[in-house]
């Protein structure tokens, strides 16, 4: 059985731990091998999972029937002035073993009943084909005018933007393929 609640403080470690694995199953092939070989769990990663813990109001966890968090969905106000939706999902993983079982659709839905709003994106690694299908079954719509390259990781990432909803007017134009500014995340 998997439960769906709000995060809590105790999950940092697990959700570091859920990113990590799905970063190197997901992102094989689409970002640097070495990056992801080097990647891990660090008191570092938890000190910020802990932190955004604290600062995030849509921050939900899928727990199993033990009391592990097998996945996570943290969003908030929409970062990107040329994205014109109010709600962003940032961050979305569900560990490798618990795909494929609706607990994705199940937290999506529980998040997109509690943020209540017109219009919602999330960016997608351009090439991660099964989170790009995932999200289309979930009723989202690609806006490719909104793909940019992004370089929070030290290394250039084309992503591609998925949006819910109905977007308003950008508050500034965006330059397609432009780097978005890695402060603002």
């Amino acid at each position: 059985m998997i439960t769906i609640r709000r995060v809590e403080k105790k999950d940092a470690q697990q959700i570091s731990a859920i990113h990590v694995e799905t970063w190197k199953t997901c992102y094989q092939g689409l970002m640097p091998a070495e990056f992801l070989r080097q990647y891990q769990v660090t008191p570092q990663n938890i000190a910020h999972w802990q932190d955004l813990i604290a600062k995030s109001e849509y921050f939900y966890v899928a727990e199993n029937s033990i009391g592990e968090v097998v996945a996570y969905l943290q969003a908030g106000p929409g970062r990107f002035p040329h994205i014109p939706c109010e709600f962003e999902i940032y961050s979305f993983y569900v560990l490798p073993a618990y795909q494929h079982r609706q607990i994705g659709s199940r937290l999506f839905a529980h998040f997109y009943g509690c943020c209540q709003c017109q219009s919602v994106f999330v960016c997608v690694v351009k090439g991660n084909l099964p989170a790009s299908a995932f999200y289309r079954r979930c009723g989202a719509v690609l806006y490719p005018q909104y793909e940019f390259v992004s370089s929070t990781n030290a290394f250039p990432v084309c992503e591609e933007v998925f949006v819910w909803g109905t977007p308003g007017k950008p508050q500034v134009l965006h330059q397609p393929g432009a780097a978005a500014n890695p402060a603002t995340w």
